[in-house]
C-alpha cells in the first residue's frame, strides 16, 4: 500500500529526529532542529507532532509495526521461541539508528518525564509482542506479565546498545537467558497460587507456559 503524504512526512521527521540524536546528542536537539534537519517547515512539524516525546511514540509505533508485519505464528514454536524472535526483529528494525538510540537512553536517565513516557511506550509496545506470541495480556495477570517481558527487554536493549558481536551473539544469549529467567519466575507464581485460581485463567497450550501468570 503507498505511504500517504502525512506518514512520509513523519517518517522525514523521525528519520531527522534520529539523526540530530546521533550528531548532536538528543538532550540538546529541538524540535527547530529537526524540522530544519528534516527540510519542512515549522507549522508542518507542528501538525506532525507536538513534542520530542511524541516523535519518539512515532518512533516507536513505526518499529511496532514493522516487527508485527514481519511476523507469522507458527504452531509448532513455543512461546519463548516466539517472543525471542520478536524481540531480535526489533532490534533489526531499530540497528540504523543505534548511536542515537544510545544518545536517547542517556538522555532519559536524567529526565524523569522521559524515562516514564519511554516506559509507557515500551510496555505498549510489550504488550502488543505478548498478544503476538499468543499470551493473554489481560488483568492483573497480563499486567504481570507485561512487567515481565518488559524487564527481559530492558536487559537485552542494554546490551544490544553496545554489542559487536558478529551477529549480536551477546544480545542474543541474553535475550534467551532472560526468557528462560522469566519462564522460571512465571512458573514459580504459578506454583504459590491456588489451584482453583488457576483453573480460571486462560488456557494455554503446555509450550507456552512462559509468562503464564
Amino acid at each position: 500500500m503507498p505511504k500517504s503524504k502525512t506518514e512520509k512526512s513523519l517518517n522525514s521527521v523521525i528519520d531527522a529526529a534520529m539523526k540530530a540524536a546521533e550528531t548532536q546528542g538528543w538532550a540538546t536537539v529541538t524540535l527547530y532542529d529537526v524540522a530544519k534537519l528534516a527540510s519542512i517547515p515549522l507549522d508542518e512539524l507542528y501538525e506532525a507532532v507536538g513534542s520530542k516525546q511524541q516523535i519518539l511514540n512515532a518512533f516507536a509505533r513505526r518499529v511496532d509495526k514493522a516487527m508485527l508485519s514481519d511476523f507469522e505464528r507458527d504452531s509448532a514454536d513455543s512461546v519463548r521461541d516466539r517472543l525471542f524472535e520478536m524481540i531480535l526483529a526489533r532490534f533489526d528494525e531499530m540497528l540504523p539508528y543505534r548511536e542515537g538510540l544510545k544518545s536517547i537512553a542517556n538522555a532519559s536517565m536524567t529526565d524523569g518525564g522521559a524515562a516514564i513516557c519511554g516506559c509507557q511506550r515500551l510496555s505498549r509496545s510489550m504488550r502488543w509482542t505478548l498478544d503476538a506470541a499468543g499470551v493473554s495480556t489481560s488483568g492483573i495477570a497480563g499486567a504481570l506479565k507485561v512487567k515481565f517481558l518488559v524487564g527481559v527487554y530492558l536487559r537485552a536493549l542494554r546490551v544490544w546498545l553496545s554489542d559487536e558481536t558478529e551477529d549480536f551473539a551477546k544480545t542474543m544469549k541474553v535475550v534467551d537467558q532472560s526468557l528462560a529467567q522469566a519462564e522460571r519466575w512465571a512458573g514459580y507464581l504459578n506454583d504459590r497460587r491456588p489451584s482453583s485460581k488457576k483453573a480460571q485463567d486462560d488456557a494455554f497450550d503446555e509450550d507456552d507456559v512462559i509468562l503464564e501468570t
